[in-house]
């Protein structure tokens, strides 16, 4: 390869190798953002289930952050072509590539384990509304509130249970309107069927959305190992000349 080749090759490879980090950079952001809401709005419904953990939340969060900052200082080494960086941030790109991997699994594998629990979880929160010390009214009530359902399967769950009638959080009237004992003022349709469905989905698009970000990295990993090899044997002074 010439001289002139070289000159060619090397600022596109460069070009395309900056590109990359600063899109890299983003899929950080992403994984961290998927991270709080994993572990703020979307707690609120992962949390009736006995499966619920906060460890995906602080994986995601963890890895989007390791991500964000070896994509910032990965910038350095791009601009003044230091071989050795080259390399070393070549070999951390393959191993973000297999631990998102094994994030993507574990992502699918907890939501299994979490809508697994659920009837088990709503069941509980069910028997024990309004318990002094049980601390799980308001958690039932907000998903009811939320998702317009009542109970597990249906509003009958609560007369099935130690309770005589649905609490207020199951009206689809204003509560100055509702009756609590007449079915025609509450929702009919249970809170389960529709738990599974939300945490199915959102927990599916995290998951599927790591997977497409663990495939990115192999790109990135060529494309370092292209620059740091045509730097080691062109040297980067005659290039830029």
């Amino acid at each position: 390869m010439s001289i002139h080749d070289t000159y060619v090759t090397f600022p596109c490879v460069r070009a395309l190798l900056f590109l990359f980090n600063i899109v890299f950079w983003f899929c950080g952001l992403a994984i961290v953002w998927a991270g709080i809401w994993l572990h703020t709005d979307l707690q609120n419904y992962l949390k009736i289930s006995p499966e619920y953990s906060t460890a995906p939340p602080m994986v995601l969060v963890t890895i989007g952050t390791i991500i964000i900052l070896v994509a910032t200082l990965a910038c350095t080494c791009i601009v003044k072509v230091q071989q050795t960086l080259l390399v070393i941030y070549g070999g951390f790109l393959i191993v973000i590539l297999f631990t998102v991997i094994t994030v993507s699994a574990y992502i699918y594998t907890y939501k299994d384990n979490v809508i697994g629990g659920l009837a088990e979880g709503i069941q509980f929160d069910i028997d024990y509304y309004g318990i002094p010390g049980a601390n799980k009214t308001k958690l039932i009530d907000y998903i009811q509130k939320n998702l317009e359902c009542c109970g597990r399967e249906s509003y009958m769950d609560w007369e099935e249970s130690k309770h005589i009638t649905a609490p207020e959080s199951c009206c689809r009237a204003p509560l100055s309107e509702c009756n609590v004992v007449d079915p025609y003022y509450l929702y009919t349709i249970g809170c389960m069927p529709k738990l599974q469905t939300l945490i199915n989905n959102n927990l599916s698009l995290i998951g599927a959305s790591a997977s497409a970000i663990a495939m990115f990295p192999l790109f990135g990993t060529m494309l370092t190992f292209c620059l740091a090899a045509t730097t080691r044997k062109h040297g980067y002074e005659p290039i830029i000349q």
